[in-house]
């Protein structure tokens, strides 16, 4: 309230002048709020989990055939399914 009525008397604004203004303000503060709630979900969502890690217990076919559900989850890319397989193959 305060800062409207100084604004006034140092603009010379009338009622509908500062009406105006507000509006624009409001408008303003909800499109970049807007806009900034929109980028925190888009790349919120865009952020992998980590997999969970294969069982180095496992006999080395249940392995495999672990990394490959991984593979067909979309939870591994390529280039890590091939140096997991090659890792479980070699043994180490």
């Amino acid at each position: 309230m305060i800062a409207s009525y100084l604004m006034a008397s140092l603009f010379n604004l009338a009622g509908p002048d500062l009406i105006i203004i507000a509006v624009i303000l409001i408008f303003l503060v909800a499109f970049v709020g807007g806009g900034i709630a929109l980028l925190v979900v888009v790349f919120g969502r865009s952020r992998k989990t980590t997999p969970p890690p294969l069982r180095p217990d496992a006999s080395v076919d249940a392995r495999l055939r672990e990394l490959e559900e991984l593979k067909q989850k979309n939870l591994v890319s390529d280039a890590e399914y091939e140096e997991q397989r090659r890792r479980i193959i070699s043994g180490v």
